[in-house]
């Protein structure tokens, strides 16, 4: 108990000295390691409570560059990380934190520190990270933080922080991630924030924010993650255009009222988890979309949507050009009522689980002809379903065809000639894992530009064609698992396992919005 005692009095006289040196007009700080040291015992004195273990490693026999959530650059051992985070401590955040002016990086996130955030912080000009989320901070944020050049990010949610949102952050060029959720911050939020030209994700959910969202925001190229609700924001960035959500963990509904974002075209929110407990968000999505009447571009790829695809699909906008629901869980047939849209290019829906027939609505024509009514068609997907019947001659009016992916149906007959008379196919011709019977057309030499040809698991006959010696661009060729006649100079394995690599790589590259 004396020692502590004397511990904390010799703490306390330092700390004395600094603040009388620091108010001093004559006197500059002491700038040394030493300084970092007796600072941090003063922070450890300062926090309450007697029984943290990440303090048991501070103290005189060990370097305060050894200590427990502490870090120091190799050439000045001066403190330049302070890492306490998750650590159940109790206390204020020490005002003299200021003269630590090698910190590069604050963690006393998931504590419970509380008290203000002390304007000093504003002198650690070499900061990269502050994160103090998820403690109990009142009171304004610092507005003296425009010395900040190198902050990377400021995490400050879950806190009881308030005040008029902060417009000193719009000079900090390299924020990347602006977290200031769960607070009572009010007001409005500042158009300066459209200067944060490195942000990717900002967050203000949460808090007592009025007004519109400024359309400055609409700079912020790099922003992959905008939260905003919860709070008492008026309109809706009607104005908006392009909405991508794309490879992010954001769970469903989505919200109606994207519905009046009138000049939507493009909404891209592939790989997330959508879909809901009650199985119908696909449907819901595609009745929310249907009042935007310039929607060009639909992602929904990979969201763990199962049932099946809605007739509501036809009530999309009559200008939509791509569409893709791929890998996804959706069973049944291709509603008829695709048809309607006139102006599809590409439709892919690979990876799901529907069965039947393309529907003869499709371009308005009939099955299996009406398909090649869509001339302009450059991508065709639809491998890994359970499509069946016969591939359609007509699909050689489609000379646009950059990849034709109809792999591991359960498609039959021969292989028509007019498929491989298109000349436009580069990606590739994938054919493999159907029921395809007879010869590999002649036609064949006519893929002088396709890149990789896949037959493989067929029931293809015949000799093979010496066609191929014309290929100038062709790097794989996969016959595998047929019953060709006479002998070929290619080992099937090799074929195999290259297939699959080029066909996974390639065939979800296709995506504009997301496959």
């Amino acid at each position: 108990m004396f020692l502590r005692l004397t511990s904390a009095i010799s703490a306390l006289c330092f700390v004395l000295t600094i603040f009388t040196t620091a108010t001093s007009s004559t006197t500059a700080l002491p700038k040394s390691n030493e300084t970092d040291r007796q600072l941090l015992l003063a922070i450890k004195d300062l926090v309450q409570g007697d029984a943290f273990p990440v303090f048991r490693s501070w103290n005189h026999s060990i370097h305060f560059c050894k200590w427990e959530g502490v870090k120091c650059g190799r050439k000045h051992q001066r403190m330049t990380i302070l890492e306490l985070s998750s650590q159940g401590l109790v206390g204020s955040l020490f005002h003299h934190v200021g003269n630590l002016t090698f910190l590069k990086t604050i963690d006393l996130g998931d504590n419970n520190f509380h008290g203000t955030i002390p304007k000093e912080i504003g002198r650690l000009f070499r900061l990269q990270q502050l994160i103090l989320a998820n403690n109990s901070f009142e009171g304004k944020l610092p507005t003296n933080i425009t010395g900040w050049s190198n902050i990377k990010e400021i995490n400050l949610v879950n806190n009881s922080l308030g005040g008029e949102m902060p417009v000193v952050v719009s000079p900090l060029s390299s924020l990347t991630r602006l977290v200031l959720g769960r607070n009572n911050f009010r007001g409005s939020i500042p158009a300066s924030f459209g200067n944060l030209s490195a942000l990717s994700v900002l967050s203000l959910s949460f808090n007592k924010l009025s007004g519109s969202i400024p359309y400055e925001l609409g700079r912020l190229y790099k922003l992959r993650v905008l939260l905003l609700p919860y709070n008492n924001l008026t309109g809706n960035a009607s104005r908006l255009w392009r909405f991508e959500i794309a490879q992010n963990s954001i769970n469903g509904p989505i919200p109606k009222s994207l519905g009046n974002l009138n000049d939507l075209e493009s909404f891209g929110a592939a790989r997330n988890p959508l879909e809901t407990k009650s199985g119908n968000e696909l449907s819901n999505i595609i009745n929310t979309l249907s009042n935007c009447s310039n929607l060009r571009a639909l992602g929904l790829g990979a969201n763990n949507f199962s049932g099946l695809l809605p007739n509501s699909i036809a009530n999309l906008s009559k200008v939509l050009s791509q569409l893709y629901i791929t890998e996804n869980d959706i069973s049944g047939s291709i509603p008829v009522g695709i048809g309607n849209l006139l102006n599809l290019l590409i439709v892919s829906v690979y990876g799901n689980m529907l069965s039947g027939s393309i529907p003869e609505s499709i371009a308005r024509g009939k099955i299996p002809s009406s398909i090649g009514n869509l001339s302009q068609l450059s991508i065709l997907a639809i491998s890994d379903n359970k499509l069946e019947e016969r591939i359609p001659d007509s699909l050689g009016n489609c000379k646009r065809l950059l990849p034709l992916d109809l792999g591991y149906n359960n498609l039959t007959g021969t292989i028509p000639g007019q498929v491989f008379g298109l000349s436009s196919l580069s990606i590739g011709l994938f054919l493999g894992g159907n029921q395809l019977t007879g010869p590999i057309p002649m036609q064949i030499g006519n893929l002088i530009n396709l890149g990789l040809l896949d037959l493989q698991e067929n029931k293809l006959s015949g000799g093979i064609p010496t066609t191929p010696g014309k290929f100038q661009v062709l790097e794989i060729l996969s016959l595998a698992g047929n019953h060709f006649e006479g002998g070929a100079d290619v080992d099937a394995g090799w074929q195999v396992s290259h297939t699959e690599r080029f066909r996974s790589g390639a065939t979800r590259a296709y995506g504009c919005v997301g496959s």
